[in-house]
C-alpha cells in the first residue's frame, strides 16, 4: 500500500514521546504532518481515511495512557486510516497502555499495523533511563519505520494488513484515582520567564506569578516545568513524589530495550 500522507499525533510533555514518533517517521517518504496536542486537546485534528498513515504516540501514566487525553484519542476518526500505536514509558513497564491505546484505535476506525513500546528518560526527574530516547533507542525507532514500511509496501489493500498481537489485560489496570495534592514549588532562582507557563499541559501555572499554581489538584506530575525550566527553578518535594522517584531508582535502574509488534 501507498500513503498519500502520514500524521503523527501525541501528547508530549517532555517532548520524549515526539522524538520517538518522529525517528518512526522518518523511514517514511514525503512530508509529515504533525498534531500536537500536549498543550491543548482542542486543536482540529481532520478525519483521516484511505490513503493516510497514522502514529499515534502517548507517554505511560502508571501503566495506562494519560486520563487527561482518553477522550480525545477516542475522539479520532480514522475511517479505513492505517494506525501505529506508539507508547513511551520511564524505563518500569507499559502494563496496560499499548493494548488500552490500540484498543481506542481500532474502535475509532483504524486499521492497525504495527505498535512499539519505547523507553524514555522517567519524568520523575533524571535518573531513571537517563537521556532516553538516545540515538540507539531513536535508531531502533527508525528501524521500526523501515520494518513497518516493509510491511505496508507489500499490503495489497487493507485486509491483507496482519494486525499485531500486543501484550496487556482487559480488563487494564486501575488507574489511581486519589486526589492529587503534589505540584511544582519554585525557588528564588525564577527570572518568571514563563516557558513554565507555556509548557504546562494543563495550563495551572500562573502567568503572573509563575511560582503559584492555580488548581493544584489538575498537576498531572509530568515535570514539563521542572525539566524545562532554564534556571533548574521548579521542583518537587511532596513525599509521594520522593517515595515514587527512590523507589523506580532501586527497582528500575537497569536497562530495558523498545518492544515491537508487528
Amino acid at each position: 500500500m501507498k500513503f498519500e500522507k502520514v500524521s503523527l499525533v501525541y501528547f508530549s510533555p517532555t517532548q520524549t514521546t515526539q522524538k520517538t514518533l518522529r525517528a518512526i517517521a522518518s523511514a517514511f517518504d514525503g512530508a509529515v504532518q504533525e498534531y500536537d496536542i500536549t498543550t491543548s486537546r482542542d486543536i482540529a485534528v481532520p478525519a483521516f481515511g484511505a490513503g493516510d498513515l497514522v502514529l499515534v504516540g502517548v507517554p505511560v501514566y502508571g501503566g495506562r495512557i494519560p486520563a487527561i487525553i482518553e477522550t480525545f484519542i477516542q475522539s479520532l476518526k480514522g475511517e479505513g486510516a492505517v494506525a501505529v500505536a506508539v507508547g513511551v514509558y520511564g524505563n518500569r513497564h507499559y502494563d496496560d497502555a499499548m493494548l488500552e491505546l490500540a484498543d481506542c484505535l481500532k474502535a475509532d476506525g483504524f486499521r492497525l499495523a504495527g505498535a512499539g513500546a519505547f523507553v524514555a528518560e522517567h519524568s520523575f526527574g533524571t535518573e531513571v533511563a537517563t537521556g532516553r530516547p538516545d540515538a540507539e533507542d531513536l535508531a531502533k525507532a527508525k528501524q521500526f519505520g523501515q520494518q513497518l514500511f516493509t510491511k505496508l509496501d507489500a499490503a495489497a489493500d487493507l485486509s491483507a494488513i496482519a494486525e499485531p498481537e500486543i501484550p496487556g489485560n482487559r480488563p487494564y489496570k486501575e488507574r489511581n484515582t486519589a486526589a492529587n495534592t503534589a505540584a511544582p514549588k519554585t525557588t528564588d532562582a525564577c527570572i518568571q520567564c514563563g516557558v513554565c507557563v507555556a509548557a504546562c499541559p494543563v495550563g495551572i501555572i500562573d502567568a503572573e506569578d509563575p511560582s503559584k499554581i492555580t488548581d493544584v489538584s489538575k498537576c498531572q506530575r509530568c515535570f514539563s516545568c521542572v525539566k524545562k525550566c532554564p534556571v533548574q527553578a521548579k521542583f518537587f518535594d511532596a513525599e509521594g513524589v520522593l517515595k515514587a522517584m527512590n523507589f523506580l531508582k532501586t527497582n528500575f535502574s537497569a536497562r530495558r530495550e523498545p518492544e515491537l509488534f508487528l
